[in-house]
């Protein structure tokens, strides 16, 4: 009898916990949904644009089968509650070496997950992997590109540099790593869209910053021609013209942005990419 009991609660507890999680998941993708919503307002592009973005164009003739997003915890979405909050997904790194790295998940309230809600409802065939790796550089990325980059890849966003402030020995080592990255890149994918880190509040720790990064992506980008897209400068205007702090929007201990600078982040991708539009 005393077996039978056992056997019965843990079978309840087994079922109570299940219920518990799923709720709690489900949760998290209603919560996911209801910020998307509020930021996008509009699901489709005005009929009034006469321009569209190459990325756009794609996804409505169907020629899109994968978008690869290629950064670090900015990318992964480091900085908000929800993303500390979250279990592993699949892999999306491993070297065969013992150094393995999982996509982030999902739910997370990150620019690049109000991205993928945008795809999943529009272009439900395409498949969107967040190759974002907290803590990596540039550098790092292009020593191991052959990991992350296949030689046929669709659509590839790259935004790397903030790491690069210590990873780098130099600007110069910076722009080094990532002119050679982004040619691998370019010459192994359909459509690459180059992305600015955003500012951070914490440059004085290192010997050259975000400011500087930026310069570089952008000097490169307009050398070859690369599609550009700087968070960091409509950031920095953002909070001007808005009267708001970047204290708002990013750490102050940090690197990454917090829910109102990930939230402006996809704002803008959005607009620049002609994806969404605002009432």
């Amino acid at each position: 009898m005393y077996t039978e009991v056992k056997k019965f609660s843990r079978k309840v507890m087994k079922k109570s916990l299940h219920y518990t999680f799923w709720k709690s998941e489900k949760a998290k993708r209603l919560l996911l949904t209801k910020k998307y919503n509020a930021i996008e307002r509009s699901q489709e592009v005005s009929e009034n644009t006469t321009q569209y973005s190459e990325l756009y164009k794609r996804l409505s003739a169907g020629d899109v089968k994968r978008i690869k997003l290629i950064g670090d915890s900015i990318t992964a979405g480091v900085g908000v509650l929800s993303y500390y909050e979250n279990k592993k997904s699949k892999v999306i790194f491993d070297n065969k070496k013992g150094e393995v790295y999982y996509e982030p998940h999902h739910t997370i309230l990150s620019w690049s997950n109000y991205f993928r809600h945008y795809v999943n409802k529009n272009f439900p065939s395409v498949d969107l992997i967040n190759c974002g790796i907290g803590g990596k550089s540039a550098k790092w990325v292009n020593t191991n590109k052959d990991y992350l980059i296949n030689n046929n890849e669709d659509i590839v966003f790259v935004m790397l540099g903030t790491n690069d402030r210590w990873d780098s020995s130099s600007l110069d080592e910076y722009k080094t790593n990532l002119e050679e990255l982004l040619d691998n890149i370019s010459n192994n994918s359909k459509l690459m869209y180059v992305l600015c880190p955003p500012p951070t509040l914490n440059d004085n720790r290192f010997s050259f910053g975000m400011d500087e990064i930026n310069k570089v992506v952008k000097a490169i980008c307009e050398d070859q021609c690369y599609n550009y897209i700087s968070f960091y400068d409509h950031l920095m205007e953002y909070s001007k013209n808005n009267n708001i702090e970047l204290d708002k929007m990013f750490e102050t201990t940090g690197s990454h942005p917090v829910q109102k600078g990930y939230d402006e982040m996809w704002r803008y991708l959005g607009r620049e990419l002609t994806l969404i539009t605002e009432s």
